[in-house]
C-alpha cells in the first residue's frame, strides 16, 4: 500500500485491536485526503500547541 493511505492502514489496526471506530474506516483511499483536510480544519492550532515551551519542542 502507498506510503499515503498509512491512515487508513493505522484505523484498521486501531479497530482490529482496540474496536476503536473511525469515519477513516468507510473512507475510500481516493476520498482520503479531503476527510483529512476536512478534519484538520477544525483543529486549533493555538489549542494544539497551548502550553508547550520550547525545551519540549525541542527534545522532540
Amino acid at each position: 500500500m502507498s506510503m499515503s493511505y498509512w491512515p487508513i492502514e493505522l484505523a484498521q489496526w486501531l479497530f482490529s485491536e482496540f474496536k476503536y471506530k473511525s469515519d477513516i474506516l468507510t473512507t475510500k483511499p481516493e476520498d482520503l485526503s479531503n476527510l483529512l483536510k476536512k478534519k484538520l480544519a477544525a483543529v486549533s492550532f493555538e489549542n494544539f500547541v497551548q502550553g508547550l515551551t520550547v525545551s519540549e519542542a525541542e527534545e522532540e
